[in-house]
C-alpha cells in the first residue's frame, strides 16, 4: 500500500484516541487547563454522564481574542517553549493536543474573556470552526462539549452506563479537588449539586465536603520532609481501612497521579497492622524538584516516574511511619520486622466469636517445651487417625497447631471468615436484622448517596435498614448482629461493591456474605484465650472449605517434618 500523509482530522482524531477515552478524560483536561488558568473557581457541570454535555466553568486569566483559535491548533501552547522545559514541567497540561483531539470528537463551544464583559467565542464540531466573534462574558473561561463521540459511533459503544461514567467523573474531579485545596470546585450532575469545596486552602474541609465528617474525624495529619523532599496530607488511622484503593490519593507537585511504587510505599508503612484485602484511605503530597520527576510518561500525563526510586519510597514509607508511632499505634507487636514468641494464653472457658479482643497480655508467655505445653483438639472425621495440638498463637495473628508430622499455620481472620461465611450461607444466605439501640447516623459521598437511592431495596435484603438524613447523611436503624459495631464499614463497602455497576452479584449474595463475615470475623492483631483458640480451630475445621477464607486467600500453610529437616539440613 502507497504511504501518504494523513489529513489533519484525521491525525486529531488518532490523537483523541489517547486523550480522550470517555467522558472523565475531558473532564481532565478541560479542569486542569482551568487550574493552569490560575482560575480559583471552578465548575463542573455534566448531563447524561457527560456524554450529553459537559461544561466547564472558570474565573481564571482568559484568552485574548486572537488567541482563541490557536487554542485548538495542534501542539499549540503556552506552557513549554524549549526542549529543557519538558525536564522542568510546573503545569498539569503542556502539549498541545486536549483541545484539538476533543474538538474533533464532539461539538465544542468557548467563550472566554481577559476582561470582564470583554470575551469571544469559537464554535467547533467534528473539528471544523462553524462560527466565532465576540461575546460578552466575565473573565475567565467556558468550555462546553456536546454530544461526545458523535463523529466516532465505535468509540461511543465502549462508554459504560451513565451512572458508571458519572462516577468516574466525581472520582476524578474528587481527585482534583484534593490535590488543590484553595481551589473552589463545584460538581452538579442533571443540574443538582453534587458537592462544593470552600477554596479555604485545608485539606480537612476539602475532605469533609466529599467524603463526609466522619470520614475527616479518622483521618491523621501528616508532615514530613527529608533533604529536599517534602510530604504532607492526610492517612487514615489503622482501625479505618477501605476495600480497594479508591480513596487513595497521590499529588506530586500538583498533579494527581497513579504510582505502583507510591502504592507499594503506603502498604509498607503499614506492614502488619492491615490483614488481606483492607487499604488504608490517604491524600498525599510530595514535592520534589522537578526535575526528579518524569511526567511525560503517558498521554493523559496520570503516570510519573521518578528519578531516585528508592529515596521516594522510603521518604513516603517513613513519613507515614512516624506519623503513626507519633499518634500512639504500636508497630513493634504488629509488624512482620520483629515479633513476640509464641505464646500459650490462659484459657477462657467462654468462646465469643465476634468479640474485639484488642487488649494484649501484660507480657508475653514464653512457649514451654511443646511435649508440655500441647493441648489436644478434638479428634474429627475428616481428619481421623491424627491428633490436633494446640501449640500457641504466633504475632497475635496466627494459630500455630501440630497434626502429626506436620505444622500448621492458621491465619486466624481468615479461619474465622470461612466460619461465620458457613454460618451465614448455612442460615439461608439472608442476615437477621437486629433493631439497633441507638441509630447509627453517618456521612457518605455524594457518589455512594446516589448508589443507595438506587439500591435501597437490596440493602433491605441483607438486613441493612437504611435512611437518608440530609443530603449527605444516612442513618442505619438496622443491621445484622454480626455486623456489630462495624455496620458503617460493611455500608460503605456494601456501596461500594453496588457502585460498580454488576447487581448480578446480589442474585447470589456471595459477594455480601463474604463482605459480612470478614468484617464480623477476629481481627490480626487480636490476643485469644485458649478456649478461643481451641474453638476457632474446631469450628473451622468443621466447614467445607477450610483450606481458605471466602474470598479465595488461603487460611493457612503447612510445614512438614521433611521439609524442616531439609531447610536445617538435618538430612543430607
Amino acid at each position: 500500500m502507497p504511504i501518504r500523509v494523513l489529513e489533519n482530522n484525521l491525525i486529531n482524531q488518532i490523537a483523541a484516541g489517547e486523550v480522550v477515552e470517555r467522558p472523565a478524560s475531558v473532564v481532565k483536561e478541560l479542569v486542569e487547563n482551568a487550574i493552569d488558568a490560575g482560575g480559583t473557581r471552578i465548575e463542573i457541570s455534566i448531563i447524561k454522564g457527560g456524554t450529553e454535555q459537559i461544561q466547564v466553568t472558570d474565573n481564571g486569566q482568559g484568552m485574548e481574542p486572537e488567541e482563541l483559535h490557536l487554542a485548538f491548533a495542534r501542539h499549540a501552547t503556552s506552557k513549554i517553549s524549549s526542549e529543557e522545559d519538558l525536564f522542568n514541567i510546573h503545569t498539569l497540561g503542556f502539549r498541545g493536543e486536549a483541545l484539538p483531539s476533543i474538538a474533533s470528537v464532539a461539538r465544542v463551544e468557548m467563550v472566554t474573556a481577559c476582561r470582564d464583559g470583554e470575551g469571544s467565542f469559537v464554535r467547533i464540531e467534528g473539528g471544523k470552526v462553524i462560527a466565532s466573534g465576540p461575546r460578552g462574558f466575565p473573565r475567565g473561561t467556558q468550555v462546553t462539549v456536546r454530544d461526545l463521540f458523535f463523529n466516532t459511533p465505535a468509540r461511543r459503544k465502549f462508554l459504560k452506563s451513565e451512572t458508571t461514567e458519572a462516577n468516574r467523573i466525581y472520582e476524578l474531579v474528587s481527585r482534583l479537588a484534593f490535590s488543590h485545596p484553595s481551589i473552589s470546585f463545584t460538581l452538579l450532575n442533571e443540574r443538582r449539586t453534587v458537592f462544593k469545596t470552600p477554596g479555604s486552602g485545608r485539606l480537612e474541609d476539602v475532605i469533609h465536603c466529599i467524603l463526609g465528617r466522619d470520614f475527616v474525624e479518622r483521618m491523621i495529619t501528616v508532615a514530613y520532609r527529608h533533604d529536599e523532599v517534602e510530604v504532607w496530607g492526610m492517612v487514615s488511622r489503622p482501625q479505618f481501612t477501605r476495600g480497594n484503593r479508591k480513596d487513595q490519593v497521590f499529588v506530586v507537585n500538583g498533579r494527581v497521579v497513579r504510582s505502583p511504587l507510591l502504592f507499594r510505599a503506603l502498604d509498607e508503612a503499614y506492614r502488619g497492622l492491615l490483614v488481606s484485602r483492607e487499604f488504608p484511605a490517604a491524600v498525599l503530597f510530595l514535592k520534589l524538584s522537578p526535575a526528579q520527576v518524569d511526567v511525560n510518561v503517558h498521554p493523559q500525563k496520570t503516570e510519573v516516574r521518578f528519578r531516585d526510586e528508592s529515596s521516594v519510597f522510603n521518604v513516603i514509607r517513613q513519613a507515614i511511619r512516624s506519623t503513626l508511632v507519633n499518634q500512639g499505634v504500636s508497630l513493634n507487636q504488629s509488624s512482620m520486622e520483629t515479633g513476640p514468641e509464641p505464646v500459650v494464653a490462659e484459657p477462657d472457658p467462654v468462646y465469643r466469636p465476634g468479640r474485639e479482643l484488642w487488649r494484649r497480655p501484660a507480657g508475653p508467655t514464653v512457649l514451654p517445651w511443646m511435649g508440655e505445653a500441647a493441648v489436644p483438639l478434638a479428634r474429627l472425621p475428616l481428619e481421623k487417625g491424627n491428633e490436633f495440638c494446640l501449640l500457641g498463637q504466633w504475632l497475635n495473628s496466627y494459630i500455630l497447631v501440630g497434626v502429626g508430622e506436620e505444622l500448621w499455620l492458621i491465619d486466624q481472620h481468615a479461619a474465622h471468615e470461612r466460619v461465620m461465611y458457613e454460618k451465614l450461607k448455612a442460615g439461608g444466605g439472608v442476615p437477621v436484622a437486629q433493631t439497633l439501640a441507638v441509630p447509627l447516623s453517618f456521612d457518605l459521598p455524594a457518589s455512594k448517596i446516589q448508589v443507595l437511592e438506587d439500591y435501597h431495596e437490596a440493602c433491605r435484603e441483607f438486613g441493612l435498614k437504611i435512611e437518608l438524613l440530609g443530603q449527605n447523611t444516612v442513618v442505619v436503624r438496622s443491621a445484622p448482629p454480626s455486623i456489630q459495631g462495624r455496620e458503617m464499614e460493611v455500608v460503605e463497602e456494601l456501596l461500594e461493591m453496588l457502585a460498580e455497576g454488576r447487581p448480578e452479584d446480589l442474585l447470589t449474595g456471595e459477594r455480601v456474605l463474604a463482605l459480612m463475615a470478614c468484617k464480623s470475623a477476629i481481627k490480626a492483631g487480636t490476643p485469644l484465650q485458649q478456649a478461643e483458640m481451641i474453638a476457632l480451630v474446631e469450628n473451622w475445621l468443621a466447614t467445607d472449605n477450610y483450606h481458605h477464607c471466602p474470598h479465595g486467600r488461603p487460611a493457612m500453610i503447612i510445614l512438614t517434618a521433611a521439609e524442616m529437616e531439609r531447610r536445617l539440613k538435618r538430612k543430607l
